[in-house]
């Protein structure tokens, strides 16, 4: 009847009539006859599934709906609320779409990759982990050996990002972007990625090990983590401007990281790396801590050299 009603507005209203009868008949004809077909789609889709997968296919699709809310969160707060001035908004934007091809060209390759190699590892020796086998040591040394080199290679990055960010957001973006923040929120985006990756190699880990009432579970955890988010973003933003976007998504990472660490430790028991295996060693931060110092002390240098050629250059015009 709807589809009637909507093919007669459609030819009421329509400013070509030389469709023929056949074609204007079609229409109606096609919805009637798939509602006839529709309740045996019905009992097919009630019998022909299994409900444990349908309802792991639900959960799934879950998490990816509020993954990509606590990715894209801080722009639903930045449109909904009005929080940030559009000036505000297009350095932020302009920030994130920079720092964001790391993630889309190194992090998601690497991630993908590791989840395959765990999932397959674990699929394929269920019990690998109640005895001793080479299997499982190799896994657990992977594991460790990756989680320790992301974290070496984060912890690289955000001392020789953070100095350089300013460098980096005027070659990008001018004095314009430079004089409106973009530097501050460049070197937290450093930071941010740094965390960011181990939280992908802890997650595959701990997506790869779970079974459908953990993974439930676990979209639980993302739900509450979203609602959380989008209030702390909301909080943090009202003090710190754009750079609240950032640190709520560092914390909401640092959760991620220690319910996966959690669920990781649970998992393989005794056999669990320890946290000091993970980390940078002392002596990697002693050693990075005076590449912070020396490139911060060379930054102040140039860059203050630098901001007076520009303003020569300026005057000169």
């Amino acid at each position: 009847m709807l589809s009637t009603f909507c093919t007669l507005l459609w030819s009421t209203f329509s400013s070509g009539h030389d469709v023929p009868w056949v074609v204007f008949l079609s229409f109606p004809l096609s919805t009637v006859i798939e509602s006839l077909a529709e309740p045996f789609a019905i009992i097919s889709l009630r019998h022909g599934i299994d409900r444990e997968a349908l309802s792991t296919l639900c959960t799934l699709f879950g998490h990816s709906v509020l993954k990509q809310l606590l990715t894209d969160g801080s722009a639903y707060v930045m449109t909904f609320t009005e929080i940030l001035s559009l000036k505000t908004q297009a350095v932020y934007d302009a920030v994130e779409k920079v720092g964001s091809l790391v993630a889309r060209i190194v992090l998601a390759p690497m991630e993908e990759m590791c989840f395959a190699y765990f999932s397959n590892t674990i699929r394929q020796n269920s019990k690998v982990f109640s005895k001793s086998t080479d299997t499982g040591e190799s896994l657990i040394y992977n594991f460790s050996t990756v989680l320790h080199a992301t974290s070496v290679i984060g912890l690289v990055v955000s001392v020789f990002g953070v100095p350089y960010s300013p460098l980096a957001v005027s070659m990008y973006g001018g004095h314009l972007l430079y004089d409106s923040g973009g530097a501050i929120l460049l070197s937290l985006y450093c930071v941010y990625l740094s965390i960011m990756a181990i939280n992908g190699i802890t997650e595959c880990f701990a997506m790869a090990s779970m079974n459908n009432a953990q993974v439930f579970s676990h979209g639980g955890f993302l739900l509450i983590s979203a609602i959380a988010h989008l209030g702390l973003s909301f909080i943090l933003c009202s003090y710190l401007n754009a750079a609240g976007f950032i640190v709520a998504n560092c914390i909401n990472m640092f959760f991620r990281i220690g319910y996966s660490w959690r669920h990781i430790c649970s998992f393989l028991g005794n056999k669990s790396p320890s946290v000091t295996t993970v980390l940078p060693t002392f002596s990697t931060i002693v050693f990075l801590f005076f590449a912070l110092m020396a490139t911060l002390f060379t930054l102040l240098v140039s860059w203050s050299k630098f901001m007076k050629h520009s303003e020569r250059a300026r005057i000169g015009e």
